[in-house]
């Protein structure tokens, strides 16, 4: 094993298999103690995370399912918008679930019936700042797999108009999928190609309240 002292970059890029350019580049920023820190955070296995579908169930019913299902879990509020700035959801259901069990995802109860989505919870937060209503029509232009897609209906209660695509045509099947497994109505998947053809999914034919990329 490299010695910390003498050569910092071998010794952590061995130690916790990370490329030696990348922790060259920590260590020039952040310091060696700090670099630490960074390489065991970045070897940590990722908590999994879902969320209700709002459309069929509360965080309350779900968290109920899984505990009679002996899953270890833990209710985490999540970020929405305020109007001066960003402030943590008082409300249970704006709420997301992190599972301590290790389990299959599929495997949890309510996955069949569609009752949650995976969804890491950052990415969760950029939709909410949207504050996507009802009224609208969007556009997801990177949608596949479908995660994002899907929480801006649960947030409109199915009732907006939102226009699904991405330049992968194999992982938008993804998207239709989850719709499906979901039970959402609101969401029409389009392959990229035809909202640059003459065809009523074209944008340059169309009206948005917001895209989101």
């Amino acid at each position: 094993m490299p010695d910390t002292k003498t050569s910092p970059a071998r010794y952590f890029s061995t130690a916790f298999s990370l490329p030696k350019w990348l922790v060259t580049d920590w260590l020039s920023g952040f310091g060696a103690e700090l670099t630490r820190q960074i390489c065991f955070a970045s070897n940590r296995r990722p908590s999994i995370y879902i969320r209700p579908n709002t459309l069929k169930t509360t965080t309350q019913q779900l968290a109920e399912k899984l505990r009679q299902a002996d899953i270890d879990f833990e209710i985490v509020p999540t970020v929405i918008p305020a109007q001066a700035g960003i402030q943590k959801s008082t409300d249970a259901d704006e709420s997301m679930i992190k599972i301590k069990s290790p389990r299959a995802v599929t495997e949890l109860p309510g996955f069949a019936e569609g009752l949650f989505t995976v969804q890491d919870i950052t990415a969760s937060q950029a939709v909410r700042l949207l504050m996507p209503q009802p009224e609208w029509t969007i556009l997801d232009f990177c949608a596949a797999p479908g995660t994002k897609t899907t929480q801006l209906a649960e947030l409109t209660g199915d009732s907006a108009q939102i226009i699904a695509t991405d330049i992968d045509s194999e992982r938008l099947k993804k998207v239709r999928e989850n719709t499906t497994r979901l039970g959402i109505k609101s969401i029409t998947v389009v392959e990229y190609e035809q909202l640059f053809k003459n065809s009523k999914f074209s944008i340059l034919n169309s009206k948005f309240d917001c895209v989101l990329l």
